[in-house]
């Protein structure tokens, strides 16, 4: 009996761990349709428990000083229960019943009712040990830049090497032929340098600091990370163009090894026309004549209407290869497109997607001659006004509805300038 009754107290607690268990992989499984693995529940059972509240530690006692339940110990109920004797506890659950009371959960019985409350607010001076409230659990963000391989892959056009202008190497067969042929004595035996290879083109890419750019910082981390790792480019650097129109330490491009990426969805004040306009154009005007140059619009397409730098689709082809702006020729598709103002030079605008880094990388490294789809818009020497046929002005009595919302596309032409816009973006872009 005495192995019996310590054999129940010993595999009271364990069989009922077990059925807890086994109760929430049955859930799990029923959630998911697959079964979870034994990590995947030690991580659910890590995350409950930072995520529950911690015990406040200044919780009064019962008055008798005990912590478990009345009624006497689990092990006494349980091997009541288990036993067939029934107690005094569940005698009067039972008068509580018949006596037309509402039956509560019995002593020593864990209630299956679970209390909701909202989270804690942590203080300020909390050390981090949990005391101050449930745990803060950091979550991977989804990438912004789908593809990045892919989009690696599709540099490759400008994957070449050139004759080096600083670096030499030793040719040891031509300097052992030249000493052949000489006789030289040793003393005077000159080696034969030649030009060590090294990669085509360098990359400078800047990125708008606007006041609408702060959303788009995880896509210039990721665009930089992914163009530095590429091993297409000498180098890749990163430089900040500032709403005012400035761009500092941006590399000249007059070697014709430089070329330059615009990462910036065109919404800032430096694209608008004033003296932050003028500005940044003259100096977009700087690198169209020196280097090739692109903008980056992390806006899908069918917005570009909508920003200050609109892009029709067309076809590009260059003279040269390399080549800046000016050696760049565009036809747009659609025959009555707005022509071309004067003065103007056609500047390629792409998406953040292999497909259009391939067509633009393919028009760099083009010697020329072939036309290439793409889209561009056109460079004058200062921004063009918006159009003023924007929403009617209202009273200050009178509520204005200044928000356009359009699921399915952009809004009507005469609506396009001053309604801001709600879009539903497609994933992974979505935030």
């Amino acid at each position: 009996m005495a192995s019996e009754g310590r054999n129940g107290r010993d595999d009271g607690p364990a069989r009922d761990h077990g059925t807890a268990l086994e109760r929430l992989t049955a859930v799990l499984t029923a959630a998911a349709d697959t079964s979870p693995t034994p990590r995947e529940l030690a991580e659910l059972l890590w995350l409950a428990r930072l995520s529950s509240p911690a015990p406040d530690p200044g919780a009064a006692l019962p008055a008798d000083g005990r912590t478990e339940p009345p009624g006497g110990d689990t092990g006494t109920a349980a091997a009541g229960t288990d036993g067939g004797t029934p107690d005094r506890t569940d005698a009067k659950a039972a008068e509580g019943t018949e006596g037309g009371g509402s039956p509560g959960p019995a002593p020593g019985v864990p209630d299956a009712r679970v209390p909701l409350r909202l989270p804690a607010p942590r203080p300020a001076s909390a050390s981090g040990d949990g005391s101050g409230g449930p745990g803060h659990v950091l979550a991977p963000a989804p990438p912004m830049l789908p593809r990045p391989l892919a989009l690696q892959r599709s540099l490759r056009p400008l994957k070449r090497t050139v004759p080096s202008a600083r670096a030499r190497l030793l040719d040891e067969r031509a300097t052992a032929d030249r000493i052949a042929r000489l006789g030289a004595h040793p003393d005077v035996w000159l080696p034969v340098l030649r030009p060590a290879r090294d990669r085509w083109l360098r990359l400078a890419l800047v990125h708008d600091t606007g006041p609408t750019m702060p959303v788009w910082r995880p896509l210039v981390r990721e665009l930089h990370t992914v163009l530095a790792q590429s091993g297409v480019f000498r180098t890749v650097t990163l430089h900040a163009a500032t709403p005012d129109g400035e761009a500092r330490l941006v590399p000249d491009g007059a070697d014709g090894r430089t070329i330059a990426l615009v990462l910036s969805d065109c919404m800032g004040p430096q694209w608008r026309p004033g003296g932050a306009g003028e500005r940044w154009y003259r100096t977009l005007g700087h690198w169209a004549a020196r280097m090739p140059l692109a903008v980056v619009q992390p806006l899908p397409e069918h917005l570009w209407p909508t920003t200050a730098l609109p892009a029709e689709p067309g076809l590009l082809s260059s003279a040269t290869r390399a080549g800046p702006l000016r050696a760049l020729s565009f036809t747009p598709y659609d025959p009555a497109a707005a022509p071309r103002p004067d003065g103007a030079v056609p500047l390629p605008v792409l998406e953040p997607g292999a497909p259009w880094l391939a067509n633009w990388a393919a028009l760099v490294a083009d010697p020329g001659g072939a036309r290439i789809p793409g889209a561009a818009a056109w460079l004058s020497s200062a921004p063009v006004p918006v159009p003023s046929d924007g929403p009617p002005v209202h009273g200050p009595g009178t509520p204005s509805p200044r928000i356009w919302c359009c699921v399915s596309g952009p809004p009507p032409p005469g609506r396009r300038s001053g309604w801001p816009g709600i879009w539903r973006w497609p994933s992974p872009r979505s935030r």
